[in-house]
């Protein structure tokens, strides 16, 4: 049983990051940044990277999705032609 709670926590448990050489500067505004927040600079660096993370992943799908319209349809379409192409069937549907 002793064995089974410890494979429960440590599949809990996240990674570690260490970052180096961050200048005293970066550092002291962070830690503001966190402190303005009420976290800890663990909680707020966490957040900030889970955010990070996310948005490389929807521009990856954006660029994905783009390029395989792009030969889907066979044209040279701009992504601001996309774009403004989502906003109109936007206004259109409200």
């Amino acid at each position: 049983m002793q064995y089974a709670c410890m494979a429960i926590y440590t599949r809990g448990m996240g990674k570690v990051l260490q970052v180096r050489d961050v200048s005293d500067e970066t550092y002291a505004a962070l830690s503001r940044q966190a402190a303005d927040r009420g976290q800890s600079l663990s909680q707020y660096l966490r957040r900030e990277l889970d955010d990070l993370a996310r948005i490389g992943d929807a521009l990856a799908h954006n660029e994905r999705v783009i390029r395989d319209l792009r030969s889907k349809i066979q044209a040279d379409v701009t992504r601001e032609e996309i774009v403004a192409a989502l906003h109109e069937g936007r206004r259109e549907r409200s």
